[in-house]
């Protein structure tokens, strides 16, 4: 599971970070309010990679599909489930999600604003536990870019607003459920 580490790093950095929050002035919108798929690029071991992301922003649901790999993380931020679901085997872990972070997980300090992938974002710094982290949301919540110590992790290049399809965010009822590693 070479590459799928640093997705569960960067995945539980934004579950922290996705509870719902008002006052655009002083917190970041940090989930979608509306339909979006979302196109990254990232750069590991020298090598540059892409990963999906789609949410249905009325049901509160994220997919993840993390590069190179048969298999892809469905997030229900309501119920406070994620699951990991693995295409090649036919399997699904199902785990608990963090719960919205607490009233003040992290103090967002408003920075400049940017552009990428030809949308507007403002770019958040936060503080707290471990290193300061920059994010980059639109004011309707979409993430186009995160940031650590200096250095990009992950940037949008392509953002398409459209109704999500239910379907992409439902296990197949044939696939087994297996036990998360200890």
């Amino acid at each position: 599971m070479g590459r799928v580490p640093n997705m569960w790093v960067l995945m539980g950095a934004l579950l922290m970070l996705s509870a719902r929050t008002a006052g655009a002035q002083d917190r970041p919108q940090t989930i979608p309010s509306r339909d979006v798929d979302i196109l990254y690029t990232m750069t590991r071991s020298g090598q540059t990679l892409q990963e999906h992301t789609r949410w249905r922003a009325e049901a509160q649901e994220e997919r993840v599909d993390p590069p190179g790999r048969d298999l892809h993380f469905i997030m229900d931020h309501r119920q406070h489930r994620a699951w990991l679901v693995n295409d090649a085997r036919h399997t699904v872990m199902e785990m608990a999600a963090p719960r919205d972070a607490p009233a003040d997980p992290a103090s967002f300090a408003r920075q400049s604003d940017a552009t990428i992938a030809g949308h507007t974002c403002t770019d958040w710094a936060t503080s707290g536990a471990g290193p300061q982290t920059v994010l980059c949301l639109t004011t309707d919540g979409v993430l186009l870019r995160v940031q650590a110590n200096g250095h990009t992790l992950i940037e949008a290049t392509e953002v398409n607003y459209a109704p999500a399809d239910p379907a992409l965010f439902t296990i197949p009822s044939t696939y087994t459920l297996t036990a998360p590693p200890t």
